[in-house]
């Protein structure tokens, strides 16, 4: 199975980039790089969108376009929503949703217009990232909703926000529902998988040092568990 990656930043690929045999580093069209190569015996496709909606649209969209992948995984950190989730919980997509999104009468909170309310994850796919996280015990597995905005959540009130307006989900981050979309578009196979980074939960600067902090403590769970997905795809 070819199977795509996509993070985020440059410190989530730095995590993954060592773990690729037989390594490719191809330019697309507007400079960015990818990573091609095999992780146990899947063809990888390693790409960093960038940060935000437009980013990891226009990186998946490249990446599906130019590499044909049989499936999208999107992974990285994200934020914590609700009193059951915790920093270093690792929480796998059922669907995914956008938090910033309003078209008026007709449609959901979250929806645009011409598309689902949210995307769903695809089944089968993540039916086997849930297996594979269910073998690594020592890390806490939680399953639900996902929302995306261009926004870091910091702030209290505007997590409250989000929790009235989809209290089903679990976590929240800028780039997993344009990652879904596209993916939907192209009628690609999409999973997410992130870990929980912080909780908006304090005051601004509590929850930034929060977010902060967890770059310095939680690479190696981070790197465990996404190398134990990949290699076992």
């Amino acid at each position: 199975m070819k199977t795509g990656i996509i993070v985020a930043m440059d410190k989530e690929l730095r995590q993954m980039e060592g773990l690729i045999k037989n390594r490719k580093d191809v330019l697309t069209g507007d400079g960015r790089k990818v990573m091609t190569g095999t992780v146990g015996n899947s063809e990888i496709i390693l790409a960093k969108s960038g940060i935000g909606k437009v980013c990891s649209a226009v990186g998946c969209m490249e990446l599906i376009d130019n590499f044909h992948p049989d499936c999208i995984i999107n992974t990285g950190v994200a934020g914590g929503l609700g009193k059951g989730v915790k920093p270093l919980d690792v929480v796998i997509g059922t669907d995914t949703a956008y938090h910033d999104a309003w078209c008026g009468e007709g449609c959901a909170r979250g929806q645009i217009s011409g598309f689902p309310a949210a995307f769903p994850c695809d089944v089968e796919l993540t039916e086997r990232l849930v297996k594979i996280c269910g073998g690594m015990p020592q890390y806490r597995i939680l399953r639900g909703k996902l929302c995306s905005g261009d926004s870091f959540i910091a702030e209290k009130a505007e997590y409250d926000r989000i929790k009235t307006e989809f209290p089903e989900a679990v976590a929240v981050d800028m780039e997993s529902t344009a990652i879904a979309h596209v993916c939907y578009m192209k009628k690609t196979p999409f999973a997410c998988m992130k870990i929980i980074s912080d909780m908006a939960i304090g005051e601004s600067h509590e929850n930034i040092a929060l977010y902060n902090d967890f770059w310095e403590i939680a690479p190696e769970i981070s790197f465990n568990i996404i190398k134990s997905i990949i290699e076992r795809l």
